[in-house]
């Protein structure tokens, strides 16, 4: 997750597939309010938060709406299975859960504060039953590991080799699993979104995700390095997914976000993808 501005105490963001109206306060334990369409649904979600974080929170929920959405094929099928890889303080995973009742989210979150206030977002949004936190992180191998944190513990890398000047010295151990054994073991056998925002960790848990990555049908990344994008592709084209440009930031930028889909029935014109999305969505 990589920042960008201030808040204003009042803001509209979105494209066309999400649109909000963000309110902030600053107030200790503030509900920060927002309301808006995502898809075709209404939705009101708040951000559980503090004073110490409302910016960092509130800032989050706006990249969210502006980077995850981009495109309708990114929206979640009824009934559909998400990963939220990377969820930081969970904003995403209520947002699926919000637009899409009937969808099941498996959130990993390794960094304790972040993994609480994801807790608290879920909870005071009403979705814990949808959303199904894990304090792990996903990679390529299971071992437990140490994480580097940054912006005040609000975020953290298990990348040595990014470099920020927001971190804080600390590090915490979690646990790393692999994503092909944690869906064996819950029993998942497809997915319909998995999102990736795992501060320079993405192609790790590319490596740990053959086998679902062979039954996934959108994969929405954010990545810290062309090196890193390039290798995502490839490991992404493997399974069979097909990176989309027009919704995509370019593979050589230094930070970006990317969209995969796998291509079932071609793709038209403009570089959409016609999977029968205006079927599926309500």
């Amino acid at each position: 997750m990589y920042m960008a501005g201030r808040v204003l105490a009042k803001s509209r963001v979105g494209n066309p597939h999400i649109t909000l109206d963000i309110a902030r306060d600053v107030r200790t334990d503030v509900l920060a309010p927002a309301r808006g369409i995502i898809g075709d649904r209404v939705a009101s979600v708040v951000v559980r938060t503090t004073a110490r974080h409302a910016g960092h929170d509130v800032m989050v929920l706006a990249q969210v709406a502006q980077d995850y959405f981009r495109t309708r094929t990114a929206l979640v099928v009824p009934g559909g299975v998400v990963v939220d890889a990377g969820a930081n303080v969970g904003l995403y995973s209520v947002l699926v859960a919000l637009a899409q009742p009937t969808a099941v989210v498996h959130a990993f979150e390794p960094v304790a504060a972040c993994f609480e206030a994801a807790q608290a977002n879920a909870t005071v949004n009403e979705v814990v039953d949808r959303v199904n936190l894990n304090r792990q992180a996903l990679g390529g191998e299971a071992a437990n590991d140490h994480i580097s944190l940054t912006f005040g513990g609000r975020q953290g890398t298990l990348s040595a080799d990014i470099l920020s000047d927001a971190r804080t010295g600390a590090t915490q151990v979690v646990s790393v699993v692999r994503l092909d054994d944690y869906c064996e073991g819950v029993g998942v056998e497809r997915i319909d979104v998995l999102k990736l925002d795992v501060e320079g960790y993405e192609v790790n848990v590319l490596e740990g995700a053959p086998q679902t990555l062979a039954h996934t049908r959108v994969v929405v990344m954010e990545w810290h390095s062309p090196d890193r994008a390039e290798r995502a592709d490839h490991l992404l084209a493997q399974a069979g997914l097909t990176f989309l440009p027009p919704f995509s930031d370019a593979l050589h930028t230094a930070c970006g976000i990317g969209y995969w889909v796998r291509d079932t029935t071609g793709t038209r014109a403009n570089g959409s993808v016609d999977d029968g999305r205006d079927e599926l969505v309500p």
